[in-house]
């Protein structure tokens, strides 16, 4: 449509002028004079007829001036279509043999339309700019009564594009006359334009004047919004209004009023996020909406907020800085900006003032620094639940039109398609990851702080990452590339994890470093420029594995990486250990008379410092059992390391056993025919001195509470009395008296043993033989015979059948009663063949033996009684070859029952 100058307005301004009136001339005029079926002419209606007009063809105005403006509209169709109806109108136009006639008659309706409607326009010229400024109710009155003949319009319009059509089928006839019409055609809808004009301006005024409403304002911020951004789009679109006076000034204040409603709406929304208020964030989310800026905002407030964040991060990590945390004037802040500043223009010496007593590596600066960086995660927590809640009210408002939530509206333009949380929380991933990393690397304090107090920080960030995950979840969106917290702290701080780690394994190799660079091995026995491996050294390193391993404990991530570490490091330790031990056979070998030599001192700190490294880590190994695989980690060197100490003191321990077995074997020498039984052997006295020496002055160098010298020390007390009590069962001959000092010395060797290495009535199976022997010593055969099956369940078969030999009669020649005897060997071989060899081979030797020996005794039977003649001799050696065969016969029960077994 056209621009309209705004003096073509003036008449519909006019009290004087009828919109009715206007709408009629033209009505009439493209309805060719519609009939009046009542026959009659309305006085009060305008003469716009031509004289010549045929009489058939009469205008009705229907009086429709005067009617009131409620039936205007009524009226004016009801006229348009009586009109339309009865009269010839364009119908008759198109059936009209002389279409010369007809196009001259519509020239003169039209001609005669136009040139009334031309006086009215001239008569209220001079009045147009008067009523625009001031009376608001005339123009209010004439577009109402325009608005109520819309049916009227839409008829008027109908004819219009019907006239159209006829003139362009009858174009070649009277061609002048046609283009004269069609002229008079354009004024109708020049004309026609100014009404719907007039109707624009209706409704932006309208709505001017409901957002003049003071109360509405306040009451309902968002239909005021609605309202304006009408008024400021139908102004926008619609050039016409553009040369309306009082139309720009009305929407100049209302662009005002716009500014005001944005600014109000971006205070109320920060507001609201910060109070988390739904309502307050939705009415503004609303508001945006209206406005058309709903996605611009959302992204300005995200582009805010991701720049605070930075802001917030820079300023936190800078302990030089203050910022909301940490106010400029803070002591702290202040400390150390002066102590920056004093080694700066010192050229590096010690800050001048009282900066020179601020140590920036104490732990008061430490602590105040870490609960700076708390804040500050703090604060950036806060900044991504303002992003969160607005997030969330983005997802639950929707456009009423579209059902689209306002979500989607905002991210369907974005290629990525992240919503506004997504993209806050990729941002802030990479911004606090890229700054932590640049305050590391340009401030010193910041390295050493995040370094040497990394599990501090750690749990820190990892608290910090923790309040997020209940509200990531936008992260289990499928598909999504966005980091999760924990693969955040993972990716965000495996760098400073990995140099801490590797300060944790440098500070403990320095500690053994120290340990060893101390030690010095003697070159031989005579050698005194040597050392000793220190303890102090040695638990301080184990205090300090503990302590690393403690303050890692609450990162379950950190604690597994450097307890893995930790094992190389105990593990680097017992190779160290393992360099400097002395192999030689000094070392190993005691002197049951001599006192221990360097070797073997030296040796015994390497075996007690593993012990106690042993020692501290087993004892906290309890603590981590929510972590079976750090205990394992821990576990494992402690596994080499307890190895390596058994060896360093086995073979003092096999040494000092072999010389009591020597000892015990020595019992052999004794007498136990007719001996003094009261009085002590002499074996079992050099037991006692000796055991005695030998804890004394070799087994106190090595931490006696180890539990590698209590298990040492239990085996070689069940060792010797095992020994003990075989070598008691082979003796022979063995009569009554010496049974009883025998039994004498067996409680002066169970004793000595029991003061000395380990207490022989908590041994178990080898104390119950040790008293199960006694027993047997002062049983009878025939009582041993009948009850050899209980006596089997107490003790050693083997130690019952080499006993028994002992019951076998003296005197008779040419029989072996000792076991070691028939195999031909000594005692030491016998000993060891019954170590190396099953008792399956044991027993069936001692079957053959018994065997042998019953042929043997029933050839000297046979032979007796052919040399020798009846008497009591004969019946003497008859007994004693019955007690032989008896005991014989008991052996070979014993002995094959267990072969049976």
């Amino acid at each position: 449509m056209s621009h309209l100058p705004t003096d073509q307005l003036s008449p519909f301004l006019s009290e004087s002028f009828s919109t009715s009136d206007y709408l009629h001339h033209i009505l009439q005029a493209f309805t060719l004079g519609g009939a009046n079926t009542s026959g009659e002419k309305n006085a009060n209606a305008p003469n716009i007829l031509p004289v010549n007009a045929p009489s058939s063809s009469s205008v009705n105005s229907n009086s429709a001036t005067n009617a009131p403006s409620g039936q205007m509209n009524g009226s004016s169709s009801g006229s348009a279509q009586q009109s339309h109806a009865s009269g010839p109108s364009l119908d008759l136009l198109a059936s009209s043999s002389s279409s010369s006639s007809s196009t001259q008659y519509a020239l003169s309706l039209t001609s005669s339309a136009l040139h009334k409607l031309s006086q009215s326009l001239s008569h209220t010229n001079t009045q147009i700019q008067h009523h625009l400024s001031s009376s608001w109710g005339v123009l209010t009155n004439r577009i109402a009564q325009i608005d109520e003949l819309r049916e009227a319009h839409a008829n008027l319009m109908r004819e219009f594009q019907a006239m159209e059509r006829i003139m362009h089928e009858r174009r070649h006839f009277n061609s002048d006359e046609y283009r004269e019409l069609e002229t008079k055609i354009v004024e109708a809808h020049r004309l026609y334009a100014i009404v719907s004009t007039l109707r624009l301006v209706s409704r932006l005024l309208e709505w001017i004047r409901e957002i003049d409403d003071g109360d509405l304002l306040r009451r309902d911020r968002v239909r005021c919004t609605k309202l304006v951004m009408n008024v400021l789009e139908l102004y926008d679109e619609r050039h016409e209004l553009h040369g309306i006076h009082v139309v720009q000034e009305s929407v100049q204040r209302v662009k005002r009023l716009q500014e005001q409603l944005k600014k109000e709406a971006q205070e109320q929304l920060m507001n609201a996020l910060k109070q988390r208020q739904h309502m307050g964030i939705s009415e503004a989310l609303q508001i945006f909406y209206e406005m058309r800026t709903l996605r611009a905002e959302v992204t300005s407030l995200v582009a805010h907020a991701i720049q605070d964040t930075k802001t917030v991060l820079q300023n936190g990590l800078d302990p030089a800085k203050g910022d909301d945390i940490t106010d400029s004037s803070s002591s702290f802040t202040q400390r150390f900006a002066r102590h920056r500043s004093g080694r700066t223009s010192s050229g590096g010496g010690n800050p001048t003032g009282s900066s020179s007593s601020f140590d920036m590596f104490s732990n008061e600066a430490k602590t105040e620094y870490l609960f700076r960086v708390k804040e500050m995660f703090s604060n950036i927590h806060s900044l991504y639940m303002d992003i969160w809640h607005l997030n969330h009210m983005l997802r639950k408002k929707k456009c009423p039109d579209t059902q689209l939530s306002y979500e989607q509206i905002v991210i369907r333009e974005e290629i990525s398609r992240e919503s506004v949380l997504e993209n806050y929380w990729s941002s802030m991933t990479r911004i606090v990851t890229q700054e932590i990393l640049t305050a590391i690397n340009n401030i010193q304090f910041v390295k050493t702080i995040f370094t040497q107090e990394y599990p501090q920080i750690l749990e820190l960030f990892t608290e910090f990452a923790h309040k997020f995950t209940s509200y990531t979840e936008f992260l289990s969106r499928s598909g999504s590339s966005t980091l999760t917290p924990s693969q955040w702290i993972t990716d965000s701080m495996k760098d400073i994890q990995q140099e801490f780690l590797i300060k944790c394994v440098t500070r403990l190799n320095e500690r053994i470093n120290g340990i060893f660079t101390r030690v010095r091995p003697p070159k031989n026995l005579a050698d005194d420029n040597f050392s000793y491996m220190s303890m102090v050294d040695v638990r301080n390193f184990g205090n300090a594995v503990i302590m690393e391993l403690h303050e890692t404990k609450k990162s379950t991530t950190l604690l597994h990486q450097l307890s893995k570490r930790i094992t190389s490091v105990l593990k680097q330790f017992s190779v160290q250990c393992e360099t400097i031990l002395i192999h030689n056979e000094a070392a190993f070998s005691v002197n049951i008379y001599k006192l221990p030599n360097i070797f073997q001192k030296f040796n015994a700190q390497i075996f007690n410092g593993l012990c106690t490294i042993c020692s501290l880590i087993s004892e906290i190994v309890p603590e981590y059992n929510q972590h079976p695989s750090v205990q394992k980690d821990l576990q494992s060197p402690l596994v080499t390391a307890k190895e390596q100490a058994r060896d360093i003191v086995t073979p003092v321990f096999a040494s000092i056993q072999k010389k009591m077995e020597d000892i015990l074997l020595s019992l052999h020498l004794e007498s136990y025919t007719s001996a003094d039984s009261s009085e002590v052997s002499s074996y079992v006295k050099q037991l006692e001195q000796s055991l005695t020496f030998v804890c004394k002055e070799h087994l106190k160098l090595y931490q006696k509470d180890s539990s590698i010298v209590k298990s040492l020390s239990k085996s070689t007390a069940e060792r010797l009395i095992q020994f003990f009590v075989r070598q008691i069962s082979l003796l022979n001959p063995l009569q009554e008296e010496g049974r009883i000092k025998l039994a004498n010395d067996m409680a002066q060797v169970e004793l000595a043993v029991g003061s000395n290495l380990f207490h022989v009535e908590k041994l178990g199976t080898i104390h119950r033989q040790l008293k199960a022997f006694r027993k047997l010593l002062f049983m009878e055969t025939d009582a041993i015979a009948s009850s050899k099956n209980e006596l089997v369940e107490e003790m050693d078969p083997l130690l019952i059948a080499q006993h028994l030999f002992s019951r076998v009669p003296p005197g008779a020649d040419g029989l072996v009663l000792r076991p070691h005897q028939y195999m031909n060997v000594n005692l030491n071989a016998y000993n060891q063949f019954l170590e190396e060899n099953n008792r399956d081979a044991v027993y069936k030797m001692l079957v053959r033996f018994v065997n042998e020996e019953k042929g043997k005794l029933q050839k000297r039977r046979e032979e007796h009684k052919k040399a020798s003649t009846e008497g009591e001799d004969s019946e003497e050696y008859e007994k004693w070859i019955s007690e032989g065969k008896t005991v014989l016969a008991t052996i070979g029960d014993v002995v094959k029952g267990e072969i049976a077994r």
